[in-house]
């Protein structure tokens, strides 16, 4: 019985490192100025910075 509550709570764990790595905790579009980019930071601390001028 053990076994099960600990496979369960690793499942926990592993589901809510998955959804905050795709949860938006920030969202950031920049145009104009020569710049034209996103920035989006999740809530795993994970961040992305698209640039749009070379799209």
């Amino acid at each position: 019985m053990t076994e099960f509550f600990t496979r369960v709570e690793e499942q926990r764990k592993r589901l809510a490192e998955e959804k905050a790595d795709t949860t938006i905790a920030i969202y950031y579009y920049q145009k104009g100025a020569g710049k034209e980019y996103r920035y989006i930071k999740y809530e795993s601390g994970r961040e992305e910075l698209i640039n749009l001028q070379d799209v």
